[in-house]
């Protein structure tokens, strides 16, 4: 019997895990399983599930309140907030259920750390194996050993997609490592290429793709990068590229600063960046 997987995810634009959800979305075998997304908001990530001829279920996840806020310079615990968010997120719980109910839904995948504990319970409720791809290790530890244990309750199977995350205080039992796949037939023909960059074939090139954030380390990259060239010698010919935007979660004046830092001193001339590319 062709068996119904729930894809329930964060958000509705296109990130790392958003790219993977549609490579699996497209690679599920469909005379064994149907892929049914639950769109938590509108994006493209409904437009790309729709291309691949997936069903779409809307299940609007809530904005949620920031538990402070700041008098002048002081910042105030909002208690109001505790009870919003409460109440939203039950409500989101909710609506999680009645689109696995209407979906038929026979297996729920989810990814993302909200996605994980509402549709998680709502699995639970209906009794439904629920499986989580977890994708991030989370900084603090308290937090991590909590949410470890609170997937423990929630999941089935939680896929690590490596040792460091499947070991960061995931429970042993339930995870298995399940690498990141790439999708090796996107990047035949129509690549970008050194001429379009204004490189030589006798530069070495550095680079790295990733969402410009804080965390995931592009202020490391170009302080790499220009211990690298203040290295002397073979150095010289290093030249680096940083792909990604700003779009998901930006930090305001993030991306300026990269571009500033990498006009100073030996970077200058020597990186790019070229935001977000499909090719």
């Amino acid at each position: 019997m062709n068996k119904r997987i729930a894809i329930v995810n964060d958000i509705g634009s296109l990130g790392g895990i958003e790219m993977m959800l549609l490579v699996l979305a497209r690679e599920l075998p469909r005379d064994r399983y149907t892929p049914v997304y639950l769109a938590p908001e509108s994006g493209a990530m409904i437009e790309q599930m729709e291309a691949l001829g997936v069903e779409v279920i809307r299940a609007p996840r809530p904005r949620w309140w920031s538990v402070s806020f700041y008098i002048g310079q002081r910042k105030v615990f909002n208690p109001l907030a505790l009870l919003y968010d409460g109440w939203v997120t039950l409500r989101y719980i909710g609506a999680l259920r009645r689109a696995l109910r209407v979906g038929r839904i026979d297996l729920v995948h989810s990814s993302g750390m909200v996605s994980q504990i509402c549709a998680g319970v709502a699995a639970r409720s209906l009794g439904l194996p629920h499986v989580a791809q977890v994708q991030d290790i989370i900084g603090s530890r308290l937090i991590r050993r909590w949410y470890g244990a609170l997937l423990g309750r929630l999941t089935d199977r939680i896929a690590a997609i490596s040792t460091a995350v499947a070991t960061a205080d995931l429970p042993i039992a339930k995870t298995q490592i399940v690498p990141n796949v790439v999708d090796l037939d996107r990047w035949q023909g129509g690549h970008l290429t050194r001429a379009a960059l204004s490189l030589s074939d006798t530069q070495f090139v550095i680079g790295m793709v990733g969402r410009l954030t804080p965390w995931k380390g592009q202020r490391v990259f170009l302080a790499a990068a220009r211990a690298l060239l203040e290295s002397g010698g073979q150095a010289d010919r290093c030249r680096f590229v940083l792909v990604g935007d700003d779009s998901i979660g930006s930090v305001a004046g993030y991306r300026a600063e990269l571009e500033a830092d990498a006009q100073r001193g030996v970077l200058r001339d020597r990186v790019q960046l070229l935001g977000r590319r499909a090719d």
